[in-house]
C-alpha cells in the first residue's frame, strides 16, 4: 500500500466517523422529539377521557357529541295500537248505556 492510498483511507475513515457522529446527534434529537409527541398525545387522550362525570366540570362544558345510549332490546309487541284501544273502550262503554 503506497502512502497515497494510506492517507486517502485516513480521510474517507475521518469523513465516515463525521458522518457517523452527525447521523447518532440526529438520531437522539429525533428520539427526544418522539418523546415529547408522545407524553403531547398521552396528554390529550387524558383530556378527551374527561368529562363532568371524571372532573369538577359541570355538565354543560361537556360539549355537544351525544353519550352512546345503551342498546335497549326489541320489544316483541307491536307499536302504537292505544288509540284504537281507546277508541274501542269508548264504543262500547257508550253502547252499555243506551
Amino acid at each position: 500500500m503506497t502512502e497515497e492510498e494510506v492517507r486517502k483511507q485516513g480521510e474517507e475513515l475521518r469523513d465516515l466517523k463525521e458522518q457517523l457522529a452527525k447521523k447518532d446527534q440526529r438520531i437522539e434529537e429525533l428520539e427526544a422529539y418522539l418523546m415529547q409527541a408522545l407524553l403531547r398525545i398521552e396528554e390529550l387522550e387524558r383530556r378527551l377521557r374527561k368529562d363532568s362525570h371524571t372532573s369538577s366540570k359541570p355538565p354543560s362544558c361537556d360539549g355537544l357529541g351525544r353519550k352512546p345510549s345503551k342498546a335497549r332490546k326489541k320489544s316483541e309487541k307491536r307499536s302504537g295500537g292505544q288509540t284504537r284501544d281507546a277508541l274501542l273502550y269508548a264504543f262500547l262503554h257508550d253502547r252499555r248505556r243506551l
